[in-house]
């Protein structure tokens, strides 16, 4: 091809029609460069189409690990109304000053849970690798960075001050009022390995004494109280991030798919 337009340039100097030849340059320079800007838009295009194959692959991921989040967040929540109801029955057992019965050991028990939740952060550091920039969507980066924000941060202080609570009791208050922290059926459990099955239990040492121990009660009356403000509102929160960020993700999969 060049050499065609070669030819002709020579043709048309070898005739004397020079006004001509600097036309003819001038539209083959013109020809020259609306060639490079196609092949520039063409690189662009496809460079673009392999960023929003990785942001699919990145997307497809990230709704993968919150879905699994949200079930996380629902087995914690489940499992802390069963502590929170414990706590409130235990307290209203001992003011109506009701005698002992064995199924309140489960219930002592139960107000002993500490809060183990996990978000999933395997996709947020993959993230922080590649580049948030990645992300086309303004918006659902910025729910991104919110959501692993908050799990990074508020509520992992969350966690370790629930845990420090009980920690703390374990070692000041729990121990001189019943014979174990934490026994349970075990055996039960390793059997089937299913959460439902596991019950702790911890049996008070004199529980007629424990009903009129202010110590202990305020314990348990302030716990519930941090249990709200520590597990059951954390938990709700991050569960409601979790969704609320699911399904921006699945609309932006429709967008891009």
């Amino acid at each position: 091809m060049i050499k065609f337009f070669r030819k002709i340039r020579q043709k048309l100097l070898s005739e004397g029609k020079t006004g001509k030849y600097f036309k003819y340059a001038i539209g083959e320079i013109v020809l020259v460069v609306i060639g490079i800007l196609i092949a520039l838009q063409i690189n662009n295009w496809n460079e673009k189409n392999q960023q929003r194959e990785k942001e699919k692959v990145i997307l497809k991921n990230l709704k993968t690990s919150l879905e699994k989040d949200i079930l996380t967040h629902d087995f914690h929540i489940q499992a802390y109304e069963k502590s929170k109801y414990s706590i409130q029955f235990l307290i209203e057992f001992m003011e109506k000053d009701y005698r002992f019965t064995d199924s309140l050991k489960y219930h002592f028990g139960r107000t002993t849970y500490l809060w183990n939740p996990s978000i999933q952060l395997e996709i947020f550091e993959n993230l922080k690798s590649v580049g948030f920039d990645i992300i086309s969507n303004k918006n659902l980066k910025e729910n991104i960075l919110s959501y692993y924000s908050f799990a990074t941060t508020d509520f992992i202080t969350a966690k370790n001050r629930y845990d420090d609570i009980m920690s703390n009791a374990s070692s000041n208050i729990l121990n001189t009022r019943f014979r174990a922290f934490w026994n349970g059926n075990y055996d039960t459990f390793r059997k089937t390995g299913n959460a439902d099955d596991l019950n702790a239990e911890m049996e008070p040492n004199d529980f007629e004494s424990l009903k009129k121990d202010n110590e202990y009660l305020y314990f348990l009356r302030s716990l519930k109280n941090q249990h709200y403000w520590f597990a059951e509102r954390n938990n709700v929160m991050a569960k409601k991030k979790a969704e609320n960020l699911l399904l921006m993700v699945n609309q932006e999969l429709l967008e891009i798919e």
